[in-house]
């Protein structure tokens, strides 16, 4: 391969990894569904108690429990008991909790008005507690600059946190990062050996990537 089709390739993989990033301010864009932070908890895990009204006794309600009635409601898609429920739990440190609603508050769900900025200080506390897709959504954020400012380290810091824990999301992510260079310094060496853990985890569009560079070094001999 001579020094211009190399750098034709490098030019090409850059664009697409530009592309795999979602809109800036598009509140669609969250690679979960409404329900994704209910769904990483297993409903098996929680509390079997059963409570029938708990109007009265909200107070003293474990924290557990709150969550777990956050989970019911999120499964019938009523986001306004959702997010009740969400709330006291969340109000209570409840790292899952604090995850979905700020996903709530990002996706303006339960009658919320979409406010990304309030989205970015829940999805921060939840991140301390070591919520993992929080993390990651808070990576996202400020890769993107919304609801702050756009802070390429800052969501290196915690791509890479998740990345040494096998998260294929995160490794995708950071392997953009490096192969861009934002926030890292550019590598398209590390960006590979980074998509190629996360193809191995099961990540489909970080085996796309990997296709396409094959494809690329077929076409340049």
């Amino acid at each position: 391969m001579t020094r211009q089709q190399s750098q034709s390739q490098s030019i090409l993989l850059r664009e697409v990894a530009k592309t795999s990033r979602p809109a800036k301010n598009d509140a669609n864009s969250s690679i979960w569904s409404e329900r994704s932070f209910a769904s990483t908890d297993d409903p098996s895990k929680l509390s079997s108690c059963k409570h029938k009204s708990f109007t009265e006794n909200e107070s003293i309600l474990s924290v557990e429990l709150q969550w777990e009635e956050a989970v019911k409601a999120l499964a019938l898609n009523d986001y306004k008991k959702a997010l009740h429920w969400c709330q006291l739990a969340a109000d209570n440190s409840h790292p899952a909790a604090l995850g979905q609603l700020a996903h709530m508050h990002l996706k303006g769900l339960g009658g919320l008005n979409r406010s990304s900025k309030k989205a970015v200080d829940y999805f921060k506390q939840a991140s301390d507690l070591g919520h993992t897709n929080s993390m990651l959504k808070l990576g996202n954020l400020y890769e993107d600059g919304v609801g702050c400012k756009t802070n390429y380290h800052e969501a290196a810091r915690l791509y890479r946190l998740l990345a040494n824990s096998s998260n294929s999301e995160a490794l995708f992510c950071l392997g953009n990062l490096y192969m861009m260079g934002d926030g890292v310094f550019r590598s398209e060496r590390y960006a590979f050996i980074l998509w190629e853990q996360a193809a191995k985890l099961g990540h489909k569009t970080a085996r796309s990537f990997l296709s396409l560079r094959d494809l690329t070094f077929q076409e340049f001999p």
